[in-house]
C-alpha cells in the first residue's frame, strides 16, 4: 500500500487534505500507514510483490495502530509487532475488529 501511495502521489495529496481539515479514515493497512513507521510489519507482509519498499509511513499520528489483535490468524504476529514497536519507543494502539482509534489534534481515544 505504501508503495502505491508514493508512486501515485496520493501520500502528498492525503497530507495536503489533512492539513486542510479533511478527515482521514483507514482500516487495516490504511490505519497502519497513518502512523510514523512501517517497520516490523514486514514480518507479516510479502514485500516481494512491490518494486520498492518504504518503511516511512504517512506520519499523520505518532500512534501506531496494531489492527486485528483479536483475529486468531493475525493475533500472534500483531502482538509481536506491537512488542517490537514499543521496544523501539513507539506508542501503540492495539485494536480489535470492533474498535477504532480516533485522533483529533493532540488527543486520541479508542472506541
Amino acid at each position: 500500500m505504501r508503495w502505491i501511495l508514493k508512486e501515485t502521489g496520493a501520500d502528498e495529496i492525503i497530507r495536503d487534505l489533512i492539513g486542510k481539515g479533511t478527515v482521514y479514515a483507514g482500516w487495516s493497512a490504511g490505519a497502519i500507514v497513518a502512523g510514523p513507521t512501517l517497520r516490523y510489519f514486514d514480518s507479516v507482509e510479502d514485500l516481494t510483490v512491490v518494486p520498492e519498499v518504504f518503511f516511512d509511513a504517512l506520519n499523520l499520528t505518532n500512534i501506531m495502530v496494531i489492527p486485528h489483535i483479536d483475529l486468531e490468524e493475525f493475533a500472534e504476529g500483531m502482538k509481536q509487532i506491537q512488542q517490537q514497536l514499543r521496544q523501539a519507543g513507539f506508542r501503540t494502539a492495539p485494536l480489535t475488529e470492533a474498535q477504532a482509534l480516533i485522533v483529533q489534534e493532540s488527543e486520541h481515544h479508542v472506541t
